[in-house]
């Protein structure tokens, strides 16, 4: 089924221009968006963490989701995920 709210692009980027990379790309997507929302995908529970805090570090609001997280907070932040906050 086609879904015109998701859009998928995937990159390579090499060395230190990753973080760097990251923050643009999720900036130019939030500024972008209808939803004020940006899903990233990463491989691991510690690069979900990483990219978060990177992107936290350069001033985008950000939460990480994975396995390893209880499931009130994996609610939470999915329930805040869907309003946009």
């Amino acid at each position: 089924a086609a879904r015109t709210n998701l859009t998928l692009s995937v990159e390579e980027v090499r060395g230190n221009d990753k973080d760097q990379r990251l923050v643009e790309l999720v900036a130019a997507e939030l500024a972008a968006s209808h939803t004020g929302s940006v899903l990233v995908y990463a491989a691991t529970r510690r690069h979900t963490e990483s990219a978060t805090a990177r992107l936290r570090t350069a001033g985008i609001p950000a939460e990480a989701f994975h396995a390893g997280l209880e499931a009130p907070q994996k609610k939470d932040v999915q329930e805040r995920f869907l309003r946009g906050d």
